[in-house]
């Protein structure tokens, strides 16, 4: 139980030493009806994809977004919270996507690491080629050190009527990693690991799967092992497609030490 504790306290702190690092102002110019247009009168669809901390299994969550008077609320389906969540209380890492955020593990929406995201698309996108690049958060626990990180994200998508490719990636991971016996705690590691997601395909109302993952160029403690489970799940958000939000979480414990979970939140290029 003392283990349990400590390794969750060295979690909350690497969690927090990411947060510090990415958090603050942004100069962005976001789109109308974004989830910070605070001229906006209009309320969206909205979902919230999570991944339950003791499972690591993914959570789905729908509702939506209401403003008024330059503030906005969320409002999730069957709860009985009436007066909604403020969603301007919510400290959240502004990037430059306007439809879809990542949350921390604390937040208020759901208490679970995981993305939110307004305007949801649950039809196919037209044949044709994609690409959406933008941001990524990534926490790992190898057995012997936490490590929360942050780098870049992409997703290639290539529609056709003979078949469709979809693949994803998350790059240039660096951040702060914690030994689980106290020897370092929020030490700054680079390029600690490139992960790839080779094979995905629609599902579940045109979200984008994946059910493999490679761990490459890993300074990890032990690599990946063959019977490793994978939740991995994305959505389009915006009016136009013009955002991409995907989770997913590893476990790999069985007969490895890995456990993993990471987001990406993309733009269309």
């Amino acid at each position: 139980m003392l283990s349990k504790l400590r390794k969750q306290n060295i979690f909350l702190l690497i969690t927090t030493l990411i947060s510090i690092g990415c958090a603050g102002s942004s100069s962005n110019s976001y789109k109308e009806n974004s989830l910070y247009d605070v001229n906006s009168t209009k309320n969206s669809d909205l979902e919230i994809i999570m991944v339950d901390g003791s499972t690591y299994k993914l959570e789905k969550l729908s509702g939506e977004f209401v403003r008024n008077n330059g503030s906005s609320s969320v409002f999730l389906n069957n709860s009985f919270d009436e007066e909604g969540i403020n969603f301007n209380k919510q400290a959240i890492k502004q990037t430059q996507n306007s439809f879809v955020v990542i949350i921390p593990e604390d937040n208020i929406f759901s208490n679970s690491f995981g993305i939110l995201g307004i305007d949801p698309q649950h039809t196919k996108l037209a044949n044709g080629q994609y690409e959406y690049k933008g941001n990524a958060e990534v926490f790992i626990n190898d057995g012997n050190a936490l490590y929360g990180l942050s780098g870049n994200g992409k997703i290639l998508l290539n529609l056709n009527d003979s078949g469709d490719l979809v693949s994803g990636e998350i790059s240039s991971l660096s951040g702060y990693k914690s030994f689980l016996d106290l020897s370092c705690r929020g030490c700054e590691v680079n390029d600690v690991l490139k992960i790839t997601f080779p094979n995905g395909s629609f599902c579940n109302s045109n979200n984008i799967c994946f059910d493999e993952i490679e761990l490459q160029d890993s300074k990890l403690s032990l690599p990946l092992s063959s019977l490793y489970t994978l939740n991995a799940e994305g959505t389009f958000f915006g009016s136009d497609f013009s955002e991409f939000g995907f989770l997913f979480s590893l476990d790999d414990t069985k007969s490895g030490s890995i456990e993993m979970k990471g987001a990406i939140t993309a733009q269309q290029q």
